[in-house]
C-alpha cells in the first residue's frame, strides 16, 4: 500500500530503523555473570533490577573488626580452629571495650589488689586483657595462645607461648604459679572432652580464675578444681571468678 509521504520506500526505511533499534537493544543488554561457589562464600550478591535488565551488584566483603555476629558467620563458614589458623594473625576482639570494663568492674567491686599479681593470659588474643590489666598497674603477664602470638607481639611487644587448651589439658603449663588466670572469649570454644582436664591442671597452677563470657558456657564443675564465687554482667557479657580448690602456691 502506497503512502501520501512516499510510497513503499518511507516504510521500508522505518522497517530498518526498528530493527537496528532492536539490534542496538540486544547488544547493550548485560548478561548475569556466573559467580563460583566460593566467590558466594565471601561476596554478599543481591540482584538488582534496573529497566527490565539484570546486573550484579556486590557489597565488600566483612572486615575481621565487624561485630561478633560476624565472627559467628566466620567460625560457621570455617570453625573455630580453622578461622583462628587462618585470621589469627590479624584477629581483634570486637569486644575489647567490654572486656576493659569488666576487668576493670572485678578489681574494683571484688575488691583484688591486682598490682602485684601474676597472672596467666589464657587464649589471649591480641591482648584484649592484658592492656586492661597493664592500665590497671598490673605488669606480670604472660600469654598463651597458639594462633594470635603476632597481633599479640603487635599490640603487647611480648611473645604468647603458643599453646592450645589440648596441649595444656596434658600438662603442657609454664613453670610457674599465678594469682589469677584470665580467659576472655574462649573457654566455651573447649572441646568437651578436654575442659575437665583443662581445668585441673589450671586449679593445680593458678589461685584464681576469671571467665568473661557472650554465653552461660563454659558450665566448671566443682569436681575440676574450682569454685564459683562472683559473676556480674556487661553488656550481655558475663564475668565470672573463682576460686581454685587445688592451689598450694
Amino acid at each position: 500500500m502506497l503512502n501520501p509521504y512516499g510510497g513503499i520506500g518511507h516504510e521500508a526505511t522505518f522497517k530498518n530503523k526498528t530493527a537496528k533499534s532492536r539490534d542496538s537493544f540486544k547488544r547493550c543488554t548485560l548478561k548475569p555473570r556466573k559467580i563460583s561457589v566460593a566467590s558466594r562464600h565471601f561476596l554478599n550478591l543481591k540482584i538488582a533490577y534496573c529497566s527490565g535488565r539484570k546486573a550484579l551488584v556486590s557489597r565488600k566483603p566483612p572486615r575481621l573488626t565487624s561485630p561478633s555476629k560476624g565472627i559467628r558467620n566466620h567460625y560457621q563458614e570455617f570453625g573455630a580452629t580453622k578461622f583462628y589458623e587462618k585470621f589469627g594473625a590479624q584477629y581483634r576482639n570486637p569486644h575489647e571495650a567490654v572486656i576493659r570494663v569488666l576487668v576493670e568492674r572485678a578489681s574494683v567491686e571484688w575488691k583484688f589488689e591486682i598490682k602485684n599479681w601474676r597472672v596467666l593470659d589464657l587464649a589471649c588474643g591480641s591482648g584484649e586483657a592484658t592492656l586492661a590489666l597493664r592500665d590497671l598497674g598490673c605488669n606480670r603477664i604472660d600469654g598463651i595462645d597458639p594462633y594470635t602470638g603476632q597481633a599479640y607481639f603487635e599490640r603487647t611487644g611480648q611473645t604468647a607461648l603458643p599453646h592450645s587448651f589440648e596441649e595444656l589439658a596434658k600438662g603442657v603449663l609454664p613453670p610457674a604459679t599465678y594469682d589469677l588466670c584470665i580467659c576472655s572469649f574462649a573457654l566455651h570454644l573447649a572441646s568437651p572432652s578436654f575442659l575437665p582436664p583443662l581445668c585441673l591442671q589450671l586449679a593445680l597452677r593458678c589461685a584464681r580464675l576469671w571467665i568473661l563470657t557472650p554465653h552461660k558456657r563454659p558450665h566448671i564443675s566443682s569436681a575440676w578444681g574450682w569454685e564459683l564465687k562472683n559473676e556480674m554482667v556487661h553488656e550481655r557479657v558475663r564475668a565470672r571468678c573463682y576460686q581454685s580448690l587445688l592451689f598450694e602456691g
